[in-house]
């Protein structure tokens, strides 16, 4: 009986720590690699209203409609990285600026943030690549007819583009992460850039979260009247290999019951005296 129940006691706690996320465990990626796309290679809210979303390796990334426009996540394989407003204009805010996913895969995520967009997590998240889209880079590399050119005609102005992930379980936020996917404040114009690679981000410090919601900010808004109606700026940006931990399986837990169970009857066996399975 004693062999039994270390058996049964070393199963249990080897379980415990893989499900707990410590040694041993694997993070999952949400590479998109598995998302089937259309001929387009862009899904997106409008290939099906109805849906809540697709999802990635159990990651759910969300979309819906608004006035008739897909907001939320879209998945793209689209490589063109030339300048929206000359080439394929239709396909512009689906392009990567680096024309790929991360370390060169063919499929990735972006996102039409006019409003915060949201990843639903089956775990705790711990990193993520992004970067930006062609038609946010490009507009604001140049200016357009929308959004102004970052820097301004002398360069100066202090503009930037900011990414904030935050962490949410439940209704409680467990913290941010930022990323400038382009930034002109510093006034010796020296470290001005606009995000042109992939760059990770650690998510670490949001562990426990199961939602991300992405936001972005612009130093470019359009003012009428004193009232701030939202960002000049494009609001997209391009995501992939969003990493997580997954949470306890059902049969992980039934097995930490099981353990439960028996300490329970060990503490019955001794106290009805009928003899301790051991000593402690």
């Amino acid at each position: 009986m004693m062999s039994r129940l270390k058996h049964a006691l070393s199963i249990a706690a080897l379980s415990a720590a893989s499900l707990h996320g410590t040694s041993g465990s694997a993070a999952t990626n949400s590479d998109l690699e598995d998302v089937i796309l259309p001929g387009s290679g862009i899904l997106n809210a409008s290939s099906n209203p109805a849906a809540p979303g697709f999802f990635s390796r159990g990651a759910h990334y969300m979309w819906s409609t608004s006035f008739n426009l897909p907001v939320g996540f879209a998945a793209s394989n689209i490589s063109d990285t030339t300048d929206y407003s000359q080439e394929h204009p239709e396909n512009h805010p689906y392009n990567s600026i680096t024309g790929g996913g991360a370390g060169g895969s063919s499929q990735y995520a972006v996102a039409t943030a006019f409003a915060p967009v949201e990843i639903t997590l089956p775990g705790s998240p711990r990193t993520v690549d992004i970067t930006n889209t062609t038609y946010a880079y490009y507009s604001m590399l140049n200016g357009d007819s929308f959004a102004k050119k970052f820097g301004g005609a002398g360069g100066t102005d202090p503009d930037f583009f900011l990414l904030t992930i935050s962490g949410l379980q439940g209704a409680n936020t467990v913290g941010i992460e930022q990323l400038y996917l382009a930034d002109y404040r510093n006034l010796s114009n020296v470290p001005d850039f606009i995000l042109d690679t992939w760059v990770t981000i650690d998510l670490t410090g949001l562990a426990g979260s199961d939602r991300l919601l992405f936001s972005l900010d612009s130093s470019d808004h359009f003012i009428f009247n004193n009232v701030d109606l939202g960002m000049n700026t494009p609001a997209y940006f391009a995501l992939d290999n969003l990493t997580f931990v997954p949470e306890p399986t059902a049969a992980g837990l039934l097995v930490l019951g099981a353990l439960g169970g028996m300490r329970i009857a060990r503490r019955c066996r001794s106290t009805h005296g009928r003899g301790p399975l051991s000593s402690p």
